[in-house]
């Protein structure tokens, strides 16, 4: 049987080649997401911001083993789509038991060229910070079941201005006024602390799964979160 051996660099010829070839070898929808235009231009932006506001989109798997990289900031394509679906397409619920439907998205209504680049990187440090605040203990695990509802409540709270177009400069404007809530400790442990006092209040007395997880739960905390 012939083996053929092919060595490049150049992420466009290496596109090509998969596309070519995946006729002969079956290439997961991750993997063609992973050498999309949109997906490298994502990964350099998440890089772009300063050291302590930096993170890494892995667009390969394990492509940053190895470096001195916090393995936290390191966001994997997963999480980017529920930080993403959860808070700014305002589908917390969608994120857990209906991953593979959001999954099926991506290129379609979710990581496309229209889009600015912002609100990926604002969802997903967002999901970061709130990480860093479990593991410290500053966040009660209770409410790690609840975790993609917070970033939405984060984003009513932290920007109260309707959404701009996906594709506008003021999308970026309306990103940024989010992160610099986030980027400020005292400000974005407060912003936390609004959000989770949100959850309580549409959540009542116990922060049932179930509940949590429906559609009708969103609308909800959406309608509570204009009230302040």
């Amino acid at each position: 049987m012939p083996l053929r051996l092919i060595w490049t660099q150049d992420e466009e010829v290496i596109e090509d080649i998969i596309h070519a070839t995946n006729k002969q070898t079956e290439v997961t929808s991750e993997q063609f997401f992973a050498i999309t235009t949109f997906a490298r231009h994502l990964e350099a932006f998440f890089k772009n911001f300063p050291e302590g506001k930096r993170l890494y989109y892995e667009r390969r798997s394990r492509q940053y083993d190895g470096l001195p990289i916090e393995k936290t900031r390191v966001v994997l394509q997963t999480n980017a789509v529920r930080a993403f679906s959860a808070m700014f397409l305002a589908e917390p619920h969608s994120t857990v038991r209906r991953y593979k439907s959001l999954s099926e998205r991506v290129g379609k209504d979710i990581f496309i060229h229209e889009h600015k680049l912002y609100p990926y990187y604002t969802s997903a440090y967002a999901l970061y910070l709130l990480e860093f605040l479990f593991r410290n203990q500053k966040v009660d695990s209770k409410y790690k079941v609840a975790r993609f509802q917070i970033l939405l409540a984060v984003r009513l709270l932290g920007n109260s201005s309707p959404i701009p177009k996906w594709n506008a400069n003021a999308m970026d404007k309306y990103c940024e006024a989010i992160c610099e809530s986030l980027w400020d400790a005292s400000k974005a442990d407060a912003l936390f602390d609004k959000a989770l006092k949100a959850i309580d209040a549409v959540a009542g007395a116990s922060l049932d799964r179930d509940k949590l997880h429906e559609a009708k739960f969103t609308e909800e905390l959406m309608l509570y979160c204009a009230t302040l």
